[in-house]
């Protein structure tokens, strides 16, 4: 059995009108849900972090024939004295006199997240005080500098105060200055530089550390041993989109959104197109519910040879004209005709249009 081109015309019709529909529900469904949804969110990329420390430690050696033991003599083994609980002050260690020399230790580290092209320096400052009267420069340690590329650089520096040059030296100076009571102290600062390049910025680091050492007429005073230490991240705050998993992939919310509207705005204007053609359709069964007992049904008909026939192109404009004549309109197959005096109007319509009108 062959379907009716008309009503297939009519289903067909529905499906698109229904499938439209359907698509510009879900999209606006979809367009809300985006619009509550942030498309964008700050987020913090790190790209380089480190940890850096400058360390102090000494040992004492005594001069030999005096009565301390000629083995050096190590923090843990000399007399500790408690200064004020008051940050920053530090323990000191006391020492006699009769110390030869002291030995200093200078560990260093410098440890980052990922390799890096690094310049190096490493010096040790000194400087020879008395408070409000004089100072000068000791040297302590030269600069050092390389270059390499790692993660990590480390090393441990060593140097010799030495003790009893600088107690004749201290004897001098009051003699000099006409000073009795101030000590002498010797301020030790090792500096830590380090330049990383190679990276989305150059990063500069620099430990130091104030350790001091006090000579007196009868003792040696000493900072306790201990590590300063660094560190830093450096970290980037970047605007990026957000995205949702779409069918396992990740889509921005944006993209979505702007599919959303215009899957909504393009599926809404083809339910309407398609409901404005469906209400085209029914002109000329709406034509025959009208006209009723106006229309007449026949086999055949032939246009009078003296008249002229007018071909119309609408089924309301065929109504119209039948309203005005008050005659009737004659249907034969698929064409209508309505003789107004000397003049002949036609309609011709669809075989489909006219099946229609048959159900």
């Amino acid at each position: 059995m062959v379907r009716p081109r008309g009503r297939q015309s009519r289903r067909n019709s529905i499906l698109v009108l229904s499938v439209s529909v359907l698509i510009a529900i879900l999209s606006l469904f979809s367009v809300v849900r985006t619009y509550a949804m942030p498309v964008e969110a700050r987020t913090t990329e790190a790209w380089y972090s480190y940890q850096s420390s400058v360390g102090f430690g000494f040992q004492a050696h005594v001069q030999k024939g005096r009565f301390y033991p000629t083995t050096p003599v190590t923090p843990a083994q000399l007399i500790k004295v408690r200064g004020p609980n008051e940050p920053p002050t530090y323990k000191r260690v006391l020492i006699s006199r009769f110390t030869d020399s002291i030995e200093i230790e200078v560990p260093y580290r410098f440890k980052a997240d990922r390799p890096a092209d690094l310049t190096v320096k490493w010096r040790v400052e000194g400087m020879e005080v008395i408070p409000g009267i004089w100072q000068l420069p000791y040297p302590l340690l030269a600069e050092k500098s390389w270059s390499v590329n790692a993660a990590e650089v480390s090393g441990t520096e060593k140097f010799v105060i030495p003790a009893t040059v600088i107690l004749a030296e201290m004897v001098d100076s009051r003699t000099t200055y006409q000073v009795q009571a101030e000590p002498i102290e010797l301020h030790i600062k090792p500096v830590l530089e380090i330049t990383a390049s190679g990276l989305k910025e150059p990063v500069q680091v620099t430990t130091t550390g104030d350790f001091l050492v006090t000579f007196r007429s009868t003792t040696v005073e000493v900072d306790d041993a201990r590590t300063v230490t660094g560190e830093k991240g450096f970290s980037e705050t970047k605007i990026v989109p957000i995205t949702v998993p779409v069918f396992g992939r990740q889509i921005q919310v944006s993209t979505i959104r702007q599919v959303s509207i215009g899957a909504f705005v393009f599926f809404i204007l083809a339910a309407v197109v398609t409901a404005w053609a469906r209400r085209e359709k029914p002109d000329v069964r709406t034509l025959l519910q009208k006209l009723g007992s106006n229309l007449i049904v026949a086999r055949s008909f032939e246009v009078p040879a003296d008249a002229s026939v007018v071909e119309i192109r609408t089924a309301n404009e065929l109504l119209h004209l039948q309203v005005q004549a008050e005659r009737p309109v004659i249907r034969v197959g698929s064409t209508y005709f309505l003789q107004d005096g000397s003049t002949c109007y036609r309609l011709s319509v669809s075989e489909a249009e006219t099946t229609a009108t048959d159900e």
